[in-house]
């Protein structure tokens, strides 16, 4: 350390002229080096009762600090033997005095200075190119962008698709979603990532980054706007449970307290079967009729403890195969309309025995579910009930007729009947 100072008092010159004065003047100093190699030069200007009017640079060499008291001045290169600096200029207000503390010097080669500066290995000034080729001859001469090769959540997709050129994505997550991990490759493993990996998630608009830098600290950040949801308050107290569809697909998971979904339908299909559970009972099946080409099932399940709630399936057509489709007889779709859902529920309390019987679905093709074929049978036998009853009823009326009109004969015409 005292080798140092040593060599900063002798090749580095101020001239001070003067130390101390008492009226309100202008002066300058000059700051030389004697017989020394360097390329950068900082330190303090320590200036009492005054301030510096103006900073003159010699030789090439450049102020990145303007009039500030921390000066940091840069040469174009390594200069050597006796040379002009600076020339500054300083107004004095009455007594004052000025000095140069923390005097340091360089002479920086293959290095990049705080100021974006980058100096080969002879301490010349140069461009990033010249720099990789002269001190880093491993390196591409040009430096890769710092990118994101792939950008996948912990929870829900990206909106729209990931693409490394995209920094700006959107994406809306239910209120249960507290967090979210954010899992950034970088395009290169020299390159680094950091910021919000594990993103903490508050109820509206979330801004979660995520930072790539490359081996020249250039850097590009990643920005996904998160909105959570509200909590949402619960529609009805009763619960449904096992809720499945048959003959198509949802494109999100069923929530009782969510009132409409999109259902994706394969052309084949011309009806759809929901099957569910209420209040953990025996499962309820109902069916929605496509024949007539409807935009939407409404299917309306009524409950013990709330009002009857009516969920709307929107329907997109789809032609992919699915494993559950059922084989459709029938797909023509002539008109645009609301389908209701028909209930195959037998206790239907706002129903007659008749309206229930029309209200069934009129065939099921063999290759449907079994269940629905065994309802179907139990209904049919309701039918055939209920004409024998009808029947029934009809013959003993006409009994009752036929001997009502023999017994009025009897009366008119006793004689035919004594001999």
């Amino acid at each position: 350390m005292k080798l140092i100072k040593k060599l900063i008092i002798t090749n580095i010159i101020v001239m001070l002229l003067p130390l101390i004065t008492n009226a309100e003047s202008t002066y300058k100093f000059e700051i030389k080096i004697n017989n020394f190699n360097v390329n950068n030069l900082t330190g303090i200007f320590d200036i009492y009762n005054g301030q510096i009017k103006s900073i003159t640079m010699a030789n090439g060499w450049e102020n990145k600090t303007g009039l500030n008291k921390d000066f940091y001045f840069t040469a174009p290169k390594v200069l050597t033997g006796s040379y002009l600096v600076a020339t500054v200029e300083v107004i004095n207000y009455g007594n004052s005095y000025y000095q140069i503390k923390d005097l340091t010097y360089h002479r920086l080669t293959c290095q990049q200075d705080k100021y974006g500066s980058y100096y080969d290995n002879n301490g010349t000034k140069v461009n990033y190119e010249n720099y990789s080729k002269n001190c880093f001859p491993t390196l591409p001469s040009v430096p890769t962008l710092p990118n994101l090769k792939n950008l996948t959540l912990s929870y829900g997709t990206l909106t729209p698709q990931f693409n490394k050129d995209i920094t700006n994505y959107n994406l809306t997550v239910p209120y249960e979603v507290s967090n979210i991990t954010l899992n950034g490759t970088p395009e290169l493993s020299t390159m680094q990532v950091s910021g919000d990996i594990n993103c903490r998630l508050n109820v509206g608009s979330n801004n979660c980054k995520l930072l790539v830098t490359n081996e020249v600290n250039q850097s590009k950040t990643y920005t996904v706007v998160v909105n959570r949801l509200q909590k949402s308050t619960p529609i009805t107290n009763d619960s449904i449970t096992d809720f499945q569809i048959i003959n198509a697909s949802l494109t999100r998971d069923f929530n009782q307290n969510v009132i409409e979904y999109d259902l994706n339908v394969p052309d084949n299909v011309d009806k759809i079967y929901f099957k569910f559970k209420k209040n953990g009972g025996e499962y309820i099946t109902r069916a929605c009729d496509l024949s007539h080409g409807p935009t939407k099932c409404l299917l309306t399940i009524p409950f013990m403890n709330s009002k009857p709630i009516t969920y709307i399936f929107n329907l997109n057509s789809s032609s992919e195969n699915n494993s559950q489709v059922i084989p459709s007889v029938n797909n023509t779709k002539p008109s645009q309309t609301e389908r209701p859902l028909v209930n195959n529920e037998e206790k239907l309390e706002e129903n007659t025995e008749e309206e229930k019987v029309e209200q069934i679905i009129p065939s099921i093709p063999d290759t449907e579910p079994k269940e629905l074929i065994q309802e179907d049978i139990q209904i049919d036998s309701k039918k055939s009930y209920l004409a024998l009853k009808i029947f029934g009823s009809i013959a003993i009326l006409g009994i009752i007729i036929c001997l009502g009109y023999f017994g009025l004969k009897k009366i008119k015409h006793p004689r035919r009947f004594f001999v």
